[in-house]
């Protein structure tokens, strides 16, 4: 009835009158730098528009931001004195806890669909990071990845710890680039830090509950207790997730790649004094799902050794036939102590932590129902670290660091492949003891025009014991022990400018250093040697439009030498893969983003990752082509997708007294990519968009909040990763997650 309308037409009507409003609002308003031109919202001629816009980036005086629809102030810290500060030359994008849950991000699989340029690969149960086109897939407890997964300050070791469920988190910082100063540990190409919430001074407890499809039903919660009069707090947070798989094992009848998680997290801060504070925390969690344990034969059938055999394959992507249920039980546990102490002269920064992970898995690897092939994995990792940091306090004309960090670690890894039709067994075993120690120091100087010029260099010294023994069907085929030791220099120089707390542009040059190793999965007694990549970066960041706007970006280059990749060396005596310092790769790229905040409370984000890639010499003979020419050199590096973009926006709508209503859409897309060094079509994923969608509703006070969700909404299927080895199982692959939709009630005290 036209006399009558429901309550969205109101609210609808309120928010475009509000809308228009904003937009005359905006052109009345002063223009950019908050500097008005003659004639209210008449067209700016173009050269006064880039007159401004020069004005901006740091000849003016400072402006007044209109706060009501400006975006967050961009931190850009001219000094990266304590653990948690990232330097101001660094690519990096973060994500806070709320974006994380409004994004819908799980687990640390779906940080790619925020940061374009991040791809995150899964086999069985670890997760292998890559960013800008650098990164490692090797499963071995003899080399580490080229992408450092660091939680709290405290380095990850392990492929199975980069697997990290997400929960009671202040937020995420994806690094691009070589990291041989800020995090303890050196990377190659990159760090991801998650950072949970610290305990504060606020009693405070929140949850939330999530059903949706498969099954999933999840609880998260956290509860803050302060204590002694402010001086200390405590805060526990924890989750369980359960889910059933999103795949079909037709011939067992039951699911598969579901989630069985749990997690715990405890910790502790209390102000010591006027100059020092420490914190202990722990946690611990347990994980007996399937995500990432189920395989499915893949083009060409033909080379699959069970297809051949009589091997059946549905034609339905979501079913399989596996005559062995996929299994997995991972448990990580760790404890750390923060001390900070601070002077009017000096800080001191100390993490000292342990950490405890151990994964077993039994997987089907042939993907049929025949008992063609299995595998049964036993890891098992404990290690200790240590960091220090003694730092200027921030503000001088001179800023200086020096530290220092130790790690050790003894691992060992288990493996069990079987072939039953051929009545092969056999079981290696793999132990690793390694120490690890750097030292680095950092000076910076304040230069005239807002300049700083900064240097810094690490010296990292690492030495690994192997032992291995290999039996087949029960006899000794091999038994030795060897070690190692290698150390190398991570420099860095970099000129920063920043003439204005809304503007920062950088130039750097800096060197990524990855240790050598040993291979703890086959018989192979060699040492693998240490990669190195240098790289050049010009970028920045800056707020326009009176804190409209927030443009970011960043242009680089790299030379990667000695890669350690997994390959078939031409002068192998046996088609068998060994990790092998084999490749040499030149990547260069660009990466842009920009944030929105539009009247009407509207708000825009995109962001884009264009990265070319080329080996300019790899030999290495692909098993599945033989005869083929061992020369790779020209090819792509694997999980480099060209081109990665991620789009989203939002508005927040007024429901009077009842609170708000906040519908989001993201849409991540990226071209082509690889899975292996060869090109090879039959391992290589199209390109693919995937679309999310949220409605929230909260609260006026932002006590009380339902989220209505749908993820990949065009149920698009896509691979996360193939294994091609047609001489043992064929080319099996392992797919992402369906369309998902479900709901999340959420409630803070």
């Amino acid at each position: 009835m036209r006399g009558s309308r429901p309550f969205w037409w109101a609210i609808l009507q309120e928010r475009l009158h509000s809308t228009r409003a904003g937009w005359a609002g905006w052109a009345e308003r002063p223009g950019l730098l908050g500097r008005a031109w003659p004639g209210g919202n008449r067209r700016r001629p173009a050269w006064v528009v880039a007159w401004l816009v020069l004005l901006d980036l740091g000849l003016a005086p400072p402006r007044t931001a209109i706060a009501d629809d400006s975006v967050e102030t961009i931190v850009v810290n001219g000094d990266s004195r304590r653990l948690s500060e990232i330097p101001p030359t660094t690519s990096v994008e973060t994500i806070d806890g709320r974006d994380l849950d409004r994004g819908g991000l799980l687990d640390s699989r779906d940080l790619a669909g925020r940061v374009p340029g991040l791809v995150v690969s899964t086999n069985s149960a670890v997760a292998h990071p890559y960013l800008r086109g650098v990164g490692s897939d090797l499963i071995s407890a003899g080399v580490e990845s080229s992408i450092a997964v660091v939680v709290d300050g405290v380095y990850r070791p392990r492929s199975a710890g980069a697997l990290i469920d997400l929960f009671d988190i202040d937020r995420i910082d994806v690094l691009r680039g070589p990291q041989g100063l800020h995090f303890g540990r050196n990377a190659t190409g990159g760090v991801i830090h998650v950072r949970s919430r610290r305990p504060d001074s606020a009693v405070g407890a929140e949850a939330d509950l999530t059903y949706g499809s498969f099954e999933l039903a999840r609880f998260r919660y956290a509860l803050n207790v302060p204590l002694s009069e402010g001086r200390g707090a405590v805060r526990l947070a924890g989750m369980h997730k359960q889910q059933d798989g999103y795949l079909r094992n037709v011939l067992r009848r039951e699911g598969s790649e579901g989630e069985d998680f749990d997690a715990l997290r405890l910790q502790a801060s209390y102000q010591l004094n006027a100059n020092a504070s420490i914190l202990v925390g722990g946690d611990y969690s347990r994980d007996t799902g399937t995500r990432g344990l189920t395989p499915r034969l893949a083009e060409p059938l033909a080379g699959s050794p069970a297809f051949l055999a009589g091997g059946t394959v549905p034609d339905d992507r979501r079913r399989v036939f596996l005559d062995r249920s996929p299994h997995a039980r991972g448990e990580q546990a760790g404890g750390r102590i923060e001390l900070d102490v601070g002077t009017d002269a000096v800080e001191i920064a100390s993490i000292t932590a342990f950490r405890a992970n151990d994964l077993a898995e039994k997987l089907d690897l042939d993907g049929t129902e025949l008992p063609f092939v299995t595998n049964d994995v036993d890891e098992r990792s404990r290690s200790a670290t240590q960091e220090v940091r003694v730092a200027s306090s921030p503000g001088g004309r001179v800023d200086w660091l020096v530290g220092g960090f130790f790690q050790h670690e003894q691992a060992r890894q288990r493996l069990n492949p079987r072939f039953p039709l051929a009545g092969i067994d056999d079981r290696t075993k793999g132990r690793i003891r390694t120490n690890a120690l750097a030292l680095f120091g950092e000076i910076a100087l304040a230069l005239p025009a807002h300049l700083r010029l900064s240097t810094s260099t690490r010296y990292s010294y690492e030495r690994r014991e192997h032992a291995f023994d290999e039996r087949l069907n029960g006899v000794s085929v091999s038994d030795f022990t060897t070690d190692g030791s290698w150390d190398g220099w991570s420099p860095e120089i970099a000129l920063t400018w920043h003439p204005r707390d809304s503007f920062l542009g950088y130039l750097k040059g800096s060197r990524g250093y990855k240790a050598g190793g040993f291979n703890t999965a086959i018989n192979q007694p060699g040492p693998i040697r240490p990669e190195s990549l240098w790289a050049a970066e010009l970028g920045g960041r800056a707020d326009l439009l009176g804190d409209r706007v927030r443009v970011e970006g960043a242009f680089f280059y790299y030379d990667y030498r000695d890669m350690q990749l997994q390959i078939i060396p031409p002068s192998a005596a046996v088609p068998f893969p060994s990790i092998e310092n084999a490749g040499q790769a030149t990547l260069y790229g660009l990466e842009l983003g920009v944030e929105l905040s539009l009247p009407g409370e509207i708000a825009v984000d995109g962001s884009l990752a264009w990265l070319e890639s080329e080996f300019e010499h790899l030999d290495a003979i692909d098993v599945n082509a033989p005869a083929a020419s061992p020369d790779q050199s020209g090819n792509r590096l694997p999980r480099a997708p060209e081109l990665a973009l991620a789009l989203g926006g939002e508005i927040r709508l007024r429901l009077g007294e009842l609170g708000f209503m906040t519908p989001r859409i993201d849409y991540r897309y990226q071209t082509a990519t690889y899975f292996n060094v060869f090109q090879d079509r039959f391992t290589r994923q199209n390109g693919y968009g995937v679309v999310n969608f949220q409605i929230g509703f909260e609260t006026g006070d932002g006590k009380l909040g339902l989220t209505v969700y749908g993820y990949n909404l065009a149920d698009q299927t896509y691979v996360t990763n193939f294994l091609r080895v047609d001489n043992q199982f064929g080319n099996i692959s392992f797919l992402g997650s369906p369309r998902t939709l479900g709901i999340t009630f959420n409630v803070k005290l």
